[in-house]
């Protein structure tokens, strides 16, 4: 299954099952066969509604109707749990994604609107933050404070997520710092 039809399917069948008054209505279903009639008398709605929520389950697959008793597809529900439920969801951002966040967490003149709490954004930023730094050249930890400053008034933090995060090296004590190569992110 591709990637956008397993998407649609997803959002299809969560989206049929994500409506209170249409899990009432498919747990009765799940009961016995009923009738919109009987379905509006136990669940409280109008038959407008019912017939609505109704079509929703069937164009979800979930539903089936013969003669007006409307029946829950249990072999369809299941199959459909088990394919959408197994299916590889994508997990691939978008590939203009690293240029959104940066536009969102940066102001116009390339400091920080705020420090990123989301791990995946604050990768995107921090690897913007660390192309500043000149490969190979080792840095004073006074050059780093001033380097970062220009982001963020808490440089003191970035600095501390940069090593933590493995964007940038440094000697034990602290007296060099330089831009790491082993980063993968």
């Amino acid at each position: 299954m591709a990637d956008d039809e397993v998407t649609d399917e997803l959002l299809t069948f969560f989206k049929a099952l994500i409506d209170p008054d249409r899990l009432v209505i498919a747990g009765r279903l799940a009961e016995s066969e009923e009738t919109i009639e009987s379905l509006a008398v136990h669940s409280g709605l109008s038959r407008v509604d019912v017939q609505r929520h109704l079509d929703r389950l069937i164009e979800a697959g979930l539903v089936t109707a013969t003669d007006n008793v409307y029946t829950l597809d249990r072999d369809a529900l299941h199959a459909r749990a088990r394919r959408v439920l197994s299916a590889k969801v994508p997990v691939t951002p978008p590939a203009d994604y690293p240029e959104k966040v940066l536009a969102d967490y940066l102001q116009p003149d390339g400091s920080l609107k705020e420090i990123p709490s989301q791990l995946k954004k604050k990768l995107i930023v921090y690897e913007h933050i660390t192309s500043q730094f000149e490969t190979g050249r080792q840095y004073a930890e006074k050059e780093v404070n001033e380097l970062l400053k220009r982001f963020h008034a808490d440089f003191v933090s970035i600095r501390r997520d940069l090593f933590d995060l493995g964007f940038i090296a440094r000697q034990a004590d602290g007296s060099a710092y330089w831009r790491s190569e082993s980063n993968t992110f």
